[in-house]
C-alpha cells in the first residue's frame, strides 16, 4: 500500500523541464485526406486484380474452344 501510495505522489510531480510532449491527434482535414488516399489505393488495387482475374479466365476459356 506504501509504495502505491509512493507511485501515486511521484506521478502527480510536474515534469521539472516543463517541456509537454506533444499531442498528436489527426484533425479531420487529414483523417478526411488519408481516407480518401487509402481508398483510392485499394480501387486500383482491386481494379488490377479484377483485370488479371478476367484476363486468367479468358485465357483458360480460350484452351477449351
Amino acid at each position: 500500500m506504501d509504495i502505491a501510495l509512493t507511485q501515486r505522489a511521484a506521478s502527480a510531480v510536474p515534469d521539472p523541464s516543463g517541456v509537454k510532449p506533444p499531442k498528436r491527434n489527426f484533425t479531420l482535414k487529414q483523417a478526411l485526406i488519408a481516407g480518401f488516399l487509402l481508398g483510392s489505393l485499394y480501387t486500383v488495387v482491386a481494379g488490377v486484380v479484377a483485370h488479371q482475374m478476367a484476363a486468367d479466365g479468358a485465357c483458360l476459356a480460350s484452351q477449351y474452344r
